[in-house]
């Protein structure tokens, strides 16, 4: 069978394959492009044409004389068995959850959630609050479940650093880009089919523009391996990915944590960064006037955010949500949490009564309202 015949096999097979879909990752056009035929580098080198040239050659070169992807055996890691949930020891952080300390945070986000009729509706909403400095945690609805969509592709990275960290891959790591059927492909490209790949360019496009092809291939790539990244997912990160392609907020800000806090693993600075490039800004961030790095996620009514906001005593955030006017909810939830935090507002004294409820707040005295407000750029 000739190699241009297979070549068109699995063009077909890849495109019958991206019609299907995995209801857990959002599908956005990609808006900054990424050369997947070399690594990222943190500082630019100034070379001239004839080093250029030269660069360019030996480039080429090394691609043509790669064939194989990086493989390793998974089975050396972990138990065997894919098929039975194996539990992981998380690294916990002290924290202490709805303190009293926190007592305000709750008398303004219950009047914020009846003002929006949110209040009481535990399938609707779930938000994690957490001074990381202090160690306080505030939680409404925090273990309802949500199926994932693109947040999960922060914890992907998070794998793939634990793995580069560990020596498990090489700082190099390339893999093969032929994306699964587990994403859509409306962003595939084209021109890098069956190509290697530095896995870790694949990570950066699915974390800064949602990149569901780059994510698929991922994917992908451990299930060559006899690994399926789903379990991957939960043995690495502490999560309950793999039986439904959910997530809780709780699990969410535990992402979170271990982004900030784990220092065992240096690569995960760079998935912050790739998480601060985010392109995204219509959800909580939208409201916040600091830099924030956040995963958000969006597939038809559900509408998520975990993030870590750059104050002086930063803090981070978990917002899954199913079904409300979330372009409208979030942005005003983000700028509430930063305004309570940085103490820019504060709950009343006592909590409000039906008659204060039914009251309407100047929009120019709204403290939900964002301090700094800027247009979002959405994807």
């Amino acid at each position: 069978m000739s190699k241009i015949f297979l070549s068109k096999l699995l063009s077909l097979g890849l495109l019958l394959c991206f019609g299907l879909g995995l209801a857990g990752c959002t599908s956005k056009p990609v808006l900054h492009s990424i050369d997947y035929t070399e690594t990222r580098n943190t500082e630019p080198e100034e070379t001239t044409s004839a080093e250029t040239t030269e660069k360019s050659a030996s480039t080429s070169a090394s691609e043509s004389s790669s064939t194989a992807e990086t493989t390793y055996d998974f089975s050396k890691e972990f138990k065997a068995g894919l098929n039975s949930h194996i539990e992981v020891n998380a690294k916990t952080y002290p924290v202490v959850e709805n303190s009293p300390e926190l007592d305000g945070l709750k008398v303004l986000i219950d009047q914020f959630l009846k003002d929006r009729g949110l209040a009481g509706r535990n399938d609707n909403i779930s938000i994690v609050y957490e001074d990381l400095d202090a160690g306080l945690r505030y939680s409404y609805n925090p273990d309802t479940r949500y199926q994932a969509a693109s947040v999960i592709k922060a914890a992907m990275g998070m794998v793939v650093a634990q793995l580069t960290d560990e020596g498990v891959f090489p700082a190099d790591m390339a893999i093969t880009y032929v994306p699964g059927d587990h994403f859509s492909a409306d962003d595939l490209d084209t021109s890098s089919l069956g190509k290697l790949v530095p896995i870790w360019n694949l990570v950066d496009n699915a974390i800064i523009n949602s990149n569901n092809a780059a994510t698929s291939a991922i994917f992908a790539y451990f299930q060559r391996e006899g690994r399926s990244l789903h379990f991957f997912l939960d043995e690495r990160t502490g999560t309950h990915y793999a039986n439904d392609v959910t997530l809780s907020a709780r699990e969410g800000i535990g992402l979170i944590e271990q982004l900030y806090f784990d220092k065992n693993y240096p690569s995960y600075q760079r998935v912050i960064d790739d998480m601060s490039r985010s392109t995204w800004g219509s959800f909580c961030r939208g409201g916040i006037p600091v830099p924030v790095s956040s995963k958000y996620g969006n597939l038809g009514s559900l509408n998520h955010e975990i993030g870590l906001v750059w104050t002086n005593k930063p803090f981070a955030y978990a917002v899954f949500s199913n079904g409300i006017p979330a372009y409208d909810v979030l942005p005003e939830l983000g700028a509430l949490l930063y305004n309570y935090h940085e103490g820019i507002i504060q709950a009343p004294a006592t909590e409000p009564s039906s008659a204060d409820q039914a009251e309407q707040v100047p929009e120019a005295e709204n403290p939900y309202a964002p301090t700094a407000p800027s247009a979002p750029e959405e994807p």
